[in-house]
């Protein structure tokens, strides 16, 4: 990790959660930067986006942020990955065949786009809006559309689970499609967050629960 200064974050929320499960599984040590995005009564968007410093390297008032001894900063828990990725090719979670890393990235994408940002964007409509709503537009109103969107994707998703060949998503150990459906489950039946998912909804997708709890235990 010479070329690593240190990666900022709130240890514990989604998008961090990623970074910091694929680093622990890949026995990769890092040094944190812990902020808080929580927000208080001064700053209701969170004390660390109010910094000015955070602002120029998270413009769009995100963390992680990864950040590189020669200044470089690295945001969205995508690129973030892809740089470990890279930068340690041996062991790579992602790795294989030119199909195989194509099928990774398929799951991947379906993950993300499907159902963990809808997943987030229905809790910043929700128990998020006072926290989010001066970083960009979110309303109340919008929650139950991207409630039903995280439900038309488990569904979705649960079927083809069903049909599916491998372990995990795309193959027999863990890509980092496995680790981001982790997190946006983690998140959204975390009670302190809000009414994204309850455990009595989540037990209609059956292959789905199998596969987090499956998921939840490698990376334990």
């Amino acid at each position: 990790m010479d070329s690593v200064a240190c990666i900022t974050t709130h240890l514990g929320l989604p998008n961090s959660v990623i970074v910091e499960k694929y680093l622990s599984f890949r026995k990769m040590e890092v040094l944190y930067d812990q902020v808080s995005v929580l927000p208080t009564p001064e700053h209701p968007e969170g004390l660390v986006r109010a910094s000015e410093d955070i602002r120029k390297k998270c413009p769009f008032g995100a963390i992680p942020a990864l950040q590189l001894k020669d200044g470089t900063v690295v945001t969205e828990t995508s690129a973030i990955v892809a740089f470990f990725e890279s930068a340690h090719p041996q062991g790579a979670l992602d790795g294989g065949s030119s199909v195989e890393q194509a099928l990774k990235k398929m799951w991947h994408d379906r993950i993300d786009l499907s159902l963990f940002q809808p997943m987030l964007d229905a809790f910043r409509c929700s128990n998020g809006v006072d926290m989010f709503k001066n970083r960009f537009p979110c309303h109340a109103a919008a929650f139950e559309t991207f409630k039903g969107r995280v439900f038309y994707a488990l569904g979705k998703l649960e079927g083809l689970l069903a049909e599916r060949k491998t372990k995990f998503t795309a193959a027999e150990t863990i890509c980092t499609a496995d680790i981001r459906l982790y997190a946006g489950l983690e998140f959204g039946l975390n009670k302190a967050f809000g009414p994204v998912l309850t455990e009595e909804e989540f037990s209609a997708f059956p292959n789905m629960k199998a596969l987090y709890d499956l998921i939840a235990a490698e990376l334990r």
